[in-house]
């Protein structure tokens, strides 16, 4: 049934004045279907062009081209920073301002074990459009761990150009022994 359904299309495209040779492979939808003088499941045609329904050409290949994407605008440049791990220091990511352009933070991440008391700290993102931006981050007793994820929906731009993005987890206090951050980005 869907067979006759796609000939059936196919054969009105024809009819409505798409010319396609004879040996034109047609894709539609990822089907592939030559055109023959005389339509016989065994039929040998030469391949002269791989064309969508609307006689652009696809390639040269029997299955569906993808199309790379990337999560970044045009003309932008990935960036990402890591702080080292420490211990009962500030952890700190920056992702470098850049002369002429703005840079961007599309998301970050802390971790950090446990401290010999719990304590609770402002985990911050510096140089954003909007001001700093405040999180909670509570250190865990030993022996556990605690993590802040964020991404964003939209990348959050500097306040100007060649404005550096710091993103800082302060020290979370006596017995804590690791702690980082990480950012990630792009400048534009």
């Amino acid at each position: 049934m869907l067979r006759r359904l796609l000939y059936g299309a196919l054969g009105l495209a024809l009819l409505a004045g798409s010319a396609f040779a004879v040996g034109t492979i047609v894709d539609l939808n990822g089907l592939m279907y030559s055109l023959t003088a005389t339509p016989s499941p065994n039929s040998k045609v030469p391949l002269t062009a791989v064309v969508d329904i609307n006689g652009l050409p696809t390639g040269t290949t029997t299955s569906p081209t993808v199309v790379a994407s990337t999560p970044y605008p045009s003309g932008a440049t990935p960036t990402s920073s890591s702080s080292a791990i420490v211990g009962n220091a500030a952890a700190t990511a920056t992702l470098a301002g850049v002369a002429s352009k703005l840079t961007y933070i599309s998301g970050f991440s802390c971790q950090a074990g446990g401290a010999t008391a719990a304590a609770s700290v402002d985990l911050t993102v510096t140089g954003v459009q909007g001001g700093t931006m405040h999180y909670s981050f509570t250190f865990p007793v030993l022996g556990t761990s605690s993590t802040v994820n964020e991404d964003f929906s939209y990348p959050v731009p500097s306040s100007a150009v060649n404005t550096s993005i710091v993103v800082s987890l302060p020290a979370g206090g006596a017995g804590n022994v690791s702690a980082s951050c990480v950012a990630a980005g792009f400048t534009l």
